[in-house]
């Protein structure tokens, strides 16, 4: 959890440590866990299918069947989920 008031950064800090889970050791890029993104701000009721919210992150980003590999990564614990929450 990242705590502060408006405008300290949180959301900046999120966003760095979402490209530093792509980074490997030598400043190349290793997929072994995809960052995703979500920021809270957008949900208008109480009820957040997380799921459902990451599968859209897939399809915006032109994932092939979007829907099908969130539930596989999700089972595989290869997201690193980034809740935002503005």
């Amino acid at each position: 959890m990242v705590l502060g008031g408006p405008g300290a950064g949180k959301s900046t800090f999120l966003k760095r440590i979402g490209l530093e889970a792509l980074k490997g050791k030598n400043g190349g890029f290793n997929h072994s866990c995809i960052p995703v993104l979500i920021e809270l701000r957008g949900f208008n009721n109480r009820e957040i299918d997380i799921e459902k919210a990451i599968a859209e992150e897939f399809r915006v980003c032109g994932f092939p069947n979007h829907a099908e590999q969130t539930e596989k990564l999700l089972k595989a614990g290869k997201l690193l989920v980034l809740l935002d929450g503005r």
